[in-house]
């Protein structure tokens, strides 16, 4: 994701299982750490269902930013989560970025959701040729017959790609500059 950060782990000895002590570690719960503002459950089920996305159970989510990231982590350092009523430490971010709200707080999947996820014959899906897709990766905006507007996967060969925008004036790229540079080296 060419992230940077600082990285936690939690490491145990194999066989030792009896004899560790778990102290200070705590479960997450399903969403942790939310700005209260921002219906993560509302947004999920809005995205899975439009997009045709079942998102593992095990997975959790936080908050932050008015996005949401999607993580797998079960344990949290309990020194990182409560310090009497304040938490000295505050999570920028754990895991992948997957949900955004737009200016009218309607939800929609990011680029790296939508690849991890794979909706290749979702509803809200298109496919691309060889030259279509390197129109898109530039930036062009290519005619479309498809009606509805919003946000819509993009595939290429079977993979989806990232994200584009059905508008008005045809499909664009929503595809970040850097990563639609990557893409069209690699193909």
């Amino acid at each position: 994701l060419d992230s940077g950060g600082l990285f936690i782990a939690k490491l145990r000895k194999a066989g030792e299982a009896g004899d560790r002590d778990d102290a200070g570690w705590a479960a997450v719960p399903r969403v942790f750490a939310g700005d209260p503002t921002v219906d993560l459950d509302g947004g999920l089920a809005a995205v899975g269902d439009r997009f045709g996305l079942e998102v593992p159970p095990d997975y959790r989510w936080l908050e932050r930013g008015g996005r949401g990231w999607m993580h797998t982590v079960s344990e949290w350092p309990a020194w990182a989560t409560t310090v009497g009523d304040e938490s000295p430490w505050r999570t920028i971010s754990l895991g992948i970025r997957s949900v955004d709200f737009d200016s009218r707080d309607r939800p929609r999947p990011t680029n790296d959701l939508l690849r991890l996820m794979a909706p290749v014959h979702g509803p809200r899906t298109t496919s691309l040729d060889d030259d279509a897709v390197a129109c898109f990766l530039a930036r062009d905006t290519l005619d479309t017959e498809i009606d509805e507007r919003g946000p819509i996967a993009v595939a290429w060969r079977g993979d989806v790609i990232g994200r584009g925008a059905v508008t008005g004036e045809g499909l664009k790229s929503e595809v970040p500059k850097a990563r639609a540079a990557d893409l069209k080296r690699a193909l």
